[in-house]
């Protein structure tokens, strides 16, 4: 039985790690996307231990996900200055520690962990009504949903922010 409907706008890391997190406990969620295809934004990254266990938690593939790698910090003239030292148990549990991955790798991991039809794409948000108990969301493409919790994950100029 559901917990209820929650729409998500925006279709990033961060809105398919809500869409996922709030499935896992028993919510109805679409996540909605206005571009055609999701987009990986930058290459590289690195994954500190406590994500890759929240990934795992709301049910990302991790096996072989990236690999291992040391985290140290330089200062201009290329001397180090910290070396980011981490429990021998942790980087036991984690293959390493932390992991360097491509961006598209993490992305498509959390794409094929997202249930069928969860994930609309194409769905530019155009205007938000709040109804007291529920809030209708209208999209350019002339749909409309209505959802008992909205989330915004739609990125630093967030329609929904504004709108608020």
């Amino acid at each position: 039985m559901s917990k209820g409907k929650i729409a998500i706008i925006g279709a990033g890391p961060g809105g398919m790690a809500a869409a996922l997190a709030a499935i896992r406990v028993g919510f109805d969620v679409t996540l909605f996307e206005r571009m055609t295809e999701v987009h990986a934004a930058g290459n590289i990254l690195n994954l500190w231990p406590p994500p890759q266990k929240v990934l795992k938690l709301i049910g990302v593939d991790t096996d072989d996900l990236g690999a291992p790698c040391k985290v140290f910090f330089k200062n201009p003239q290329g001397h180090v200055r910290a070396e980011v030292m981490l429990p021998a148990e942790v980087e036991r549990e984690y293959g390493g520690g932390f992991i360097g991955l491509l961006r598209r790798g993490l992305y498509q991991r959390m794409l094929d962990a997202l249930p069928p039809g969860v994930l609309r794409l194409g769905h530019e948000l155009t205007g938000i009504e709040d109804r007291g108990d529920s809030v209708m969301l209208q999209f350019a493409n002339g749909e409309r949903d209505d959802a008992d919790v909205l989330i915004g994950a739609d990125g630093i100029n967030s329609f929904v922010r504004r709108h608020l």
